[in-house]
């Protein structure tokens, strides 16, 4: 094979070309990674690579520093027609990036960042360009069967937040909001079955293109998984059969729900429409939505637990969804040092 100017192992295109990429572009690739400095790898990856792209897309390449040097962030380049993304980064940070997602757990994958997803996908879906040793040690860690189990799982969860914040937004008279939560529920239900088929691109706008990969474009499988976010049903009618979907198990609401409480020195003042929490004299927030019936029962009854009960029985939905979409709700407070997490 050949080699770059510091003697890293050089694919010879035919990978490159395999994948459909146009001559010119693998041209331009082997240019740029040829004149890499020395200890560094070169892959290429993003919807190209994937089998999405287009005439216009941008060329994702990935430039792995063997020795932790500083990285100098995405140099973007027009090279003809394109863009050319060239984003460095290092064999330790890449090696911390596997190790998060080889950990099965839900607790662990709860915890996972849509950036560390996307991260160890288009790894593991990449073509090399230029490979030293270093960097051969360090691709063979990323799996695209892992990143999809990962994705499925992480996905599920973020369209069982999606369902409690669209059940509870509709009980509060938030219309718009609610359709639009469930749209999204829609979305991520069927991206987490996407990717359980091996569909695990993380980026949502090739969301179509992947059905259609995956099941034939206009088959009944595609119109299932689209028509709930292109066209979707009116609410009261979506929200049942995503329930009935998603099967929110206790383990779920363990996950996604916890127990807070007023943090040391702050005030839950209730006010017209609103409550206000307040820190002193110059530390305040103000809440309004459906969260201030949460905070309004947390003042009477002192408990996060009751306060959740409560309000569920006020709006006429169930605790589950009000404790999971208060719990989301509530993190901004959470971080901002006005409520705080009570161990269950």
């Amino acid at each position: 094979m050949p080699i770059n100017a510091e003697g890293a192992v050089m694919d010879d295109g035919s990978r490159l070309v395999a994948a459909g990429l146009p001559a010119d572009l693998i041209s331009e690739v082997n240019r740029i990674a040829a004149s890499l400095p020395a200890h560094t790898s070169c892959v290429a990856t993003g919807s190209l690579v994937e089998g999405f792209g287009n005439d216009q897309s941008d060329i994702d390449l990935y430039v792995i520093h063997d020795e932790d040097v500083p990285p100098t962030g995405t140099a973007i380049g027009l090279r003809g027609s394109r863009y050319v993304d060239c984003e460095s980064m290092t064999a330790r940070g890449l090696s911390r990036t596997a190790e998060l997602l080889a950990d099965p757990s839900p607790d662990a994958v709860h915890a996972l960042r849509v950036s560390d997803l996307d991260r160890y996908y288009r790894v593991a879906v990449s073509l090399p360009v230029t490979v030293t040793e270093r960097g051969e040690e360090v691709l063979s860690r990323f799996d695209k069967s892992v990143a999809c189990r990962r994705f499925a799982t992480w996905s599920r969860l973020r369209a069982i937040e999606h369902l409690a914040r669209a059940s509870w937004s509709q009980a509060w008279g938030e219309g718009r909001k609610a359709r639009i939560l469930a749209r999204d529920t829609a979305m991520w239900r069927a991206t987490a079955r996407l990717a359980a088929e091996g569909e695990g691109y993380v980026s949502p706008k090739w969301f179509g293109e992947k059905a259609a990969r995956r099941y034939g474009r206009g088959s009944a499988a595609f119109r299932d998984l689209v028509d709930g976010c292109l066209r979707p049903a009116p609410v009261d009618q979506a929200l049942p059969a995503l329930r009935a979907e998603l099967a929110v198990s206790s383990e779920d609401l363990r996950l996604l729900a916890g127990e807070a409480e007023a943090a040391p020195g702050v005030r839950v003042v209730p006010a017209d429409g609103s409550v206000h929490l307040i820190q002193g004299k110059r530390h305040f927030a103000q809440v309004s939505g459906p969260l201030t019936a949460v905070l309004r029962h947390l003042v009477e009854s002192g408990t996060w637990s009751a306060a959740v009960e409560r309000s569920a029985d006020q709006l006429g939905i169930s605790p589950s969804d009000v404790a999971v979409a208060a719990w989301y709700t509530s993190a901004s407070l959470r971080r901002d040092g006005f409520l705080r997490e009570v161990e269950r």
